[in-house]
């Protein structure tokens, strides 16, 4: 081999070697912009593990809900004798008043 053609061969593995520099600087920056917009599994695993502990904390405000709403139910019911005594007072009332 000449002095000529080692260099045209060093020239070309030199072009060759900056072309594949260039493509993993490019790789890497690729992996790193992928990376920045993917969430993590960790993440991924703390947004499932907080969602869980609101829809646990919703379960238990519709239970304490349903509960005060029968409390409040039954306490209606329970006034249902005095309501009736209300209006059989205002009933006889009446009647007084209509005899006067």
């Amino acid at each position: 081999m000449t002095m000529s053609n080692e260099t045209e061969r060093l020239a070309s593995l030199e072009t060759k070697l900056s072309s594949l520099e260039e493509m993993l600087r490019r790789m890497d920056e690729k992996i790193d912009n992928l990376q920045n917009r993917h969430i993590t599994l960790e993440e991924v695993n703390e947004m499932m593990r907080l969602r869980d502990a609101q829809v646990q904390q919703l379960r238990e405000d519709i239970r304490e809900s349903n509960r005060r709403l029968e409390e409040v139910q039954l306490e209606s019911k329970r006034l249902y004798p005095q309501w009736a005594a209300v209006l059989i007072a205002l009933a006889s009332l009446g009647i007084t008043l209509i005899k006067f």
